[in-house]
């Protein structure tokens, strides 16, 4: 467990901060000035890439319900001295 932990708990870190800078970046550079009106509703840079960041999320979300294999039935926990299989 420690040794997974001490790759994950980097690379956690790591992608956090990637993400953050790339925001950055994008409401700095690309996104700067952004304005527009949805429904009624102004987006602006900050808006728009937190919008699209919930969709990224939805969007992993409905791959993982869709794509990974589901499990059919549950497994029973075999109950401590209740004797050995086949008796």
């Amino acid at each position: 467990m420690g040794r997974v932990m001490a790759v994950f708990s980097p690379a956690n870190a790591v992608s956090m901060m990637a993400s953050t800078a790339v925001a950055g970046l994008l409401a700095s550079t690309a996104l700067h000035g952004f304005h527009a009106t949805v429904a009624g509703l102004h987006m602006g840079p900050y808006d728009t890439i937190f919008t699209v960041s919930g969709l990224l999320i939805i969007a992993a979300g409905l791959s993982a319900l869709f794509l990974l294999p589901h499990d059919r039935e549950p497994v029973q926990p075999q109950q401590k001295g209740a004797g050995t299989p086949g008796q």
